[in-house]
């Protein structure tokens, strides 16, 4: 969260992060001697300020062991005015890292989360979120399934709205614009001539042709018994 806070953005009114609580404000004499003085403001600042860290730089609370506060510059808003700059000071570094980022941002989970980008119109995967990569959130689709982000070549992709934690202030979720999720690539049809294998051509069958008979049936001389006949006749 401090990233976000310090990260400057396209428009200056969506940089920086609103308290999520009322945090003390404090001013420092000194700064950059061996002992400044830490005071702190007789007001606090209202959870919804927007602030936004201005420096590098770190210093100590005094009293309160491990407590850094932090250089920013608060910004007021005034109802039908927007915001406007209010005074430069500092606040508690885990004051800053509750706050609410005032673009909505998704942080990718323990188990990351897929990621597609829109190539020539239809959805493609690419390398994933890794746990605890975040991303600005510009949009969701209509059943608020999957959320477009913007990713850090300056591209844009979706997620799963499952897979990811969103951080924004409620009004600024509900206000996200409504795309199309990009539809997969269509599965691609098989246009080769399908192999049909080759059947033999029949052969034609030849006429049947019946045996030829040597001599039979009743018209003929085979009735004549050899050693029979004119022989005997001749021997009376």
């Amino acid at each position: 969260m401090l990233r976000i806070a310090a990260e400057e953005a396209p428009d200056s009114d969506q940089a920086g992060v609103y308290l999520s609580e009322e945090a003390a404000f404090y001013t420092i004499l000194g700064l950059g001697t061996e002992n400044p003085e830490v005071r702190a403001g007789d007001t606090l600042l209202p959870a919804g300020t927007r602030v936004v860290i201005i420096s590098e730089d770190e210093v100590l609370l005094p009293g309160e062991l491990g407590v850094i506060l932090r250089e920013v510059q608060a910004f007021y808003e005034f109802a039908g005015l927007g915001d406007s700059v209010g005074p430069e000071g500092w606040l508690r570094q885990d004051v800053l890292e509750r706050a609410i980022p005032v673009v909505p941002h998704v942080f990718a989970g323990e188990g990351g989360a897929l990621l597609c980008v829109e190539v020539g119109g239809y959805r493609r995967y690419r390398t994933p979120l890794v746990w605890g990569e975040r991303a600005p959130l510009l949009a969701r689709n209509q059943a608020g399934t999957w959320y477009r982000i913007a990713l850090s070549d300056g591209s844009t992709g979706w997620v799963e709205a499952n897979r990811v934690e969103v951080l924004g202030r409620p009004e600024d979720r509900a206000g996200l614009p409504v795309e199309p999720l990009p539809l997969f690539p269509p599965t691609p049809t098989d246009t080769s001539t399908p192999y049909v294998a080759p059947t033999e051509t029949p052969q034609p069958t030849q006429p049947s042709v019946p045996p030829s008979g040597g001599g039979g049936g009743d018209g003929g001389d085979g009735g004549n018994v050899p050693g029979e006949g004119s022989d005997q006749d001749g021997g009376e």
